[in-house]
């Protein structure tokens, strides 16, 4: 912030203007919206403090606490409310507690590099109503045949160049299911989402570089049109393919059985 002696910011039509003094952005006034407290070098108490209220309010927008009396060294975590905590672990990073999505419907990642694949939880203790697959879900499975196709979005980018997946489409599970008489979301590998509009939140900054103000317009929540997207769960949907396939398999082998009996 050398040379700059002042800025101003502008969060939903309310403006807050700091003023630069050696190494500290103080506000002209109260209710600023920038910042509660920063600790950066306090031993015994560090952490990085953003948004008004107390400590365990639900408007409590970020508080990341470093070396603390009650953590060991390494430890962190982040509070966003009362009940939503990540934690940091040494090198690993954890919500504080399950059921907690990385990204959400209209918000995806698009790609996950990995070392190693995802671990998921099998103990039979964490389950209930447990049985065999339905033979009514493996009939409607005999006719899903997996396509190939290029995404939309790729092929803007890249044209011609896009390459091809492989795998299912979740509408023709869906309308296979109902031929058979299965409803398709009854089961955890197939989902429909739906969200609503969101509109775009935006900051404008203002600060005075060499005699010359300069604006900027920071975009902190994108513009979301209303819509909906039917996806899968993968390894589920190989799941039932591979029950389906032993089936087969055990079909046939018992008619082949059956034929040597009868030229015996």
């Amino acid at each position: 912030m050398a040379n700059i002696s002042h800025f101003t910011q502008t969060i939903n039509g309310v403006s807050t203007t700091y003023d630069i003094h050696d190494a500290d952005a103080v506000p002209r006034s109260g209710g600023a919206v920038f910042a509660s407290d920063v600790y950066t070098r306090n031993v015994d108490d560090s952490y990085l403090r953003f948004g008004g209220g107390p400590e365990y309010n639900t408007s409590a927008s970020l508080i990341l606490f470093g070396s603390r009396s009650d953590y060991t060294s390494g430890h962190a975590r982040i509070l966003l409310s009362q009940d939503i905590i990540y934690y940091f672990e040494n090198s690993n990073f954890a919500p504080g507690g399950a059921h907690v999505n990385l990204g959400t419907p209209g918000y995806e990642w698009g790609q996950i590099y990995s070392t190693n694949s995802s671990i998921s939880t099998s103990d039979s203790r964490y389950k209930n109503s447990v049985k065999n697959i339905d033979d009514k879900l493996l009939d409607a499975w005999e006719n899903i045949e997996p396509k190939q196709y290029k995404f939309n979005d790729a092929t803007e980018k890249k044209g011609e160049k896009a390459r091809y997946h492989t795998g299912y489409l979740a509408q023709d599970i869906q309308a296979e299911c109902e031929k058979h008489g299965v409803n398709a979301s009854d089961y955890g590998l197939f989902c429909y989402d739906e969200w609503e509009e969101r509109e775009e939140v935006s900051e404008e900054i203002e600060t005075e570089k060499d005699g010359k103000i300069i604006k900027e317009k920071r975009i902190i929540q994108p513009k979301r049109e209303k819509g909906n997207k039917y996806s899968l769960r993968y390894e589920e949907a190989l799941i039932v393919e591979c029950k389906y396939l032993r089936r087969c398999i055990k079909q046939l082998t018992a008619r082949i059985e059956e034929l040597e009996k009868g030229n015996k």
